[in-house]
């Protein structure tokens, strides 16, 4: 995935809903990374793919300084809007990023990690972490496939032809293999949770995701206007299960 340009950049156009619809990730997430680096307010934090912050408000409640790494200008204003004073925005690709300053004691991506080349994320990314520095890549991931929906994907994107989606165990492996080939110490955990939305919620979170928000017109209308309509005809409430998986390791 991450060679797709125009889904890789279309983040931007969405910034500001992105901040207010994407979900942030549980307490027990940041005090499973706390436990593992043990980070406090002496450390020094990379984080790729900061977008607008979610991740990184979070983070920077430990004090220590943060260096957010965001392509994205669109996000990357968001994100120095709403950060504290010692979260440094630095906007640009990790790959093209000229000027590190590691050793790095943790690094984080949250959402982000798919995103990056490997050859960034797997050979130039260990050279900058400290030699007992920490990796955490986290993710929410649905676990139920909103049947109620899929008629609508079917008319209106090419979701049809890409097949059955992949187990939520299959996803997880995918991520944390190729980590587990770089790096040491792996560690996968998993949180479920669920969430019930509107129909104006539901279409709302929708328009953050990149292969919902780079659909051509008027499909992406027609679509987003069936599903909160399915959604109203089955009684106006839609509840979706969700995992948040972190992934931690270590410098090899």
């Amino acid at each position: 995935m991450h060679d797709d340009h125009e889904r890789r950049t279309s983040f931007g156009a969405v910034a500001e809903a992105y901040d207010r619809h994407r979900m942030p990730y549980r307490a027990e997430v940041y005090d499973a990374i706390a436990a593992r680096s043990g980070v406090d307010g002496s450390s020094r934090i990379l984080e790729l793919g900061a977008g607008t912050g979610i991740a990184t408000r979070a983070l920077a409640r430990w004090g220590a300084p943060i260096t957010a790494i965001e392509p994205s200008a669109e996000m990357a204003s968001v994100l120095r809007r709403r950060a504290p004073r010692h979260v440094s925005t630095v906007e640009s690709r990790f790959e093209d990023w000229s000027d590190p300053e590691p050793p790095y004691d943790l690094v984080a991506a949250a959402q982000s990690w798919h995103w990056i080349e490997p050859a960034a994320k797997f050979e130039r990314l260990p050279a900058l972490m400290a030699p007992d520095g920490v990796l955490a890549v986290f993710a929410h991931a649905a676990v139920d496939a909103f049947a109620l929906g899929q008629p609508a994907y079917r008319r209106w994107t090419a979701t049809s032809k890409r097949g059955p989606l992949p187990s939520l165990d299959e996803r997880v492996a995918s991520l944390a293999d190729p980590i587990r080939a770089h790096y040491r110490d792996v560690r996968v955990d998993r949180w479920p949770w669920a969430r019930t939305f509107s129909p104006e919620e539901y279409v709302a979170l929708l328009s953050t995701y990149s292969d919902h928000s780079t659909l051509p017109e008027p499909n992406r209308s027609n679509l987003f206007a069936e599903l909160a309509e399915a959604i109203r005809e089955a009684g106006g409430r839609i509840e979706r299960r969700y995992e948040t998986v972190l992934v931690t390791a270590a410098r090899r």
